[in-house]
């Protein structure tokens, strides 16, 4: 897979997440409880609590990778 379709697939991924999480929080609420629109979305709490999970999960993993590369740097020798 060449970088340009790699790309233009993760610019495709990334819109859709976004068109429907918008939709999630926008528009849902304004709709009839009993709509089966409402089926494709999961609980409203959730809506806050994945990106609070995805940012607490990218925080430890890029301060867990700094930390390796902390300790995995070779010090320079005292003369």
């Amino acid at each position: 897979m060449s970088s340009k379709a790699f790309g233009g697939a993760l610019m495709l991924a990334g819109i859709t997440i976004f068109v429907y999480y918008t939709f999630w929080l926008v528009v849902t609420p304004y709709l009839d409880t009993q709509s089966f629109i409402h089926n494709f979305y999961p609980p409203r709490e959730w809506a806050m609590q994945g990106p609070k999970f995805l940012l607490i999960f990218g925080v430890v993993t890029l301060s867990g990778l700094i930390g390796y590369l902390f300790m995995s740097t070779r010090k320079p020798k005292q003369a």
